[in-house]
């Protein structure tokens, strides 16, 4: 069934979705103020020729003029399987963000935004770009030899990030986004993206992939129609997320798409709804939940050309909602749960592995079991076939080596879930 290590490029890229799927549950907390009756307005050209007078900090201001182009991809070095096409991206900045300034750390920033009801700040789409007075050129920033080569130009990364790989060579990513103001009519967006790797103790990191992608974005035009039709307003742009979630969440089984509801609640920067929601199931879980999650937890298995298929992204989605529910690793402070519910929920979800799709999802489900046991390992070979079980999990998540052979049938997968679930119920008497 392959090892993780050995899986498409696209596949590792997951680890980096995790992190914006994270992201999109805290971003609105980032630069949330107070609405006022009516939004201070300023001239980004004339605020940043002033900036010296130290503006206020936390001040959220909206653009006037709003900054208006088109973004696309100016370079990439490897990666081709995981970034095969470029797709050009129509941006409308419409709000100049102030932070305290720390070290090299940024502190101006503008960003595609609205009001939510409770009047903080929504940003629409995931990036913030920050200001630089005068960027490298594109040919510039391509010609980095290595990972210090982008730290000496940019500083530290914008965000955070994950990583994969063993003792022997680690890999992550480092980003950043950026902006500057050529002229009162020209304004240039650089995002620099790298997958990056190194050798234990290798310094600096080698870079295995390089994307950059640039714009240059003009002030907008309040009277131009089709400009307004090109580059959508931020509420514009919200209203076409929800609609576009709403017919996503359609795939799902109703008590998996319930869930999802309550996730995708907008203008709830508290997550109130989804903390409701994963507190309700650890009040009562029910079992068919838990065989949804096994069944959705990996949709390589979905025809591409159905309806029903869905982004990393998306995969990545399901996965966290299982693990926040099981282990509220991101602490998000839900109620502590009762022993013989939580023990019926990874009852459930050990009943459940037959109903995997994937070799991938029976290993991470049976990672989530272990952990729960206080960490441990399982091997063993599968009875009536060539594959073997190989896992080690921690107590708290991290590292975990999993191993399986490869090419194995979707009977030889019924198999190996069948034989683990026997296992583990033989193993812990709470499982049974």
């Amino acid at each position: 069934m392959g090892k993780p290590a050995n899986r498409p490029l696209a596949h590792k890229l997951r680890s980096v979705l995790a992190f914006r799927v994270v992201l999109s549950l805290l971003v609105a907390l980032n630069f949330s103020g107070s609405a006022s009756a009516a939004e201070s307005k300023v001239s980004l050209y004339e605020f940043l020729a002033q900036a010296d007078k130290t503006p206020l900090v936390a001040t959220n201001v909206l653009l006037d003029p709003q900054w208006v182009g088109t973004v696309k991809r100016a370079f990439l070095k490897g990666g081709k399987d995981a970034y095969p096409e470029d797709r050009p991206s129509n941006i409308r900045l419409t709000h100049l963000l102030v932070r305290e300034q720390s070290g090299r750390e940024p502190r101006f920033f503008v960003a595609s935004a609205r009001r939510g009801k409770d009047g903080g700040l929504r940003f629409v789409g995931f990036e913030a770009p920050a200001y630089m007075s005068k960027l490298p050129s594109v040919k510039t920033v391509s010609e980095a030899k290595n990972l210090d080569d982008l730290l000496k130009m940019f500083g530290p990364q914008h965000g955070g990030s994950d990583g994969w790989g063993s003792d022997d060579r680690m890999h992550w990513t480092e980003g950043w986004t950026w902006f500057t103001v050529e002229s009162k009519e020209k304004l240039r967006y650089l995002n620099v993206f790298a997958h990056v790797s190194a050798k234990k103790g290798q310094t600096p990191a080698d870079i295995d992939i390089l994307r950059i992608s640039e714009g240059f974005l003009r002030p907008a035009d309040p009277n131009s129609a089709a400009e307004r039709d090109q580059f959508k307003t931020p509420d514009e742009l919200f209203a076409v997320e929800q609609r576009d979630q709403k017919k996503a969440r359609e795939i799902y089984p109703l008590l998996l798409r319930e869930l999802l509801e309550a996730r995708h609640a907008p203008d709830d920067s508290d997550l109130l709804a989804y903390k409701r929601a994963l507190n309700q199931i650890r009040s009562n879980p029910p079992p068919e939940l838990f065989g949804q999650f096994a069944e959705w937890f990996d949709a390589e298995w979905v025809d591409q050309g159905s309806e029903a298929s869905r982004d990393a992204a998306a995969i990545v989605e399901i996965k966290m909602m299982l693990e926040i529910l099981l282990f509220d690793n991101l602490r998000l402070g839900l109620n502590q749960w009762e022993e013989q519910k939580r023990k019926l929920a990874f009852r459930s979800l050990n009943n459940a592995l037959p109903r995997v799709k994937t070799s991938l999802a029976l290993c991470e489900l049976i990672v989530f079991i272990l952990r729960s046991q206080g960490g441990g390992e399982l091997k063993m070979a599968v009875p009536g076939t060539n594959e073997r079980i190989d896992l080690q999990a921690p107590t708290e998540g991290g590292a975990v080596y999993r191993s399986m052979g490869s090419g194995a049938t979707k009977e030889n997968l019924r198999k190996a879930a069948e034989a683990c679930r026997d296992a583990l119920k033989e193993r812990y008497a709470d499982l049974r």
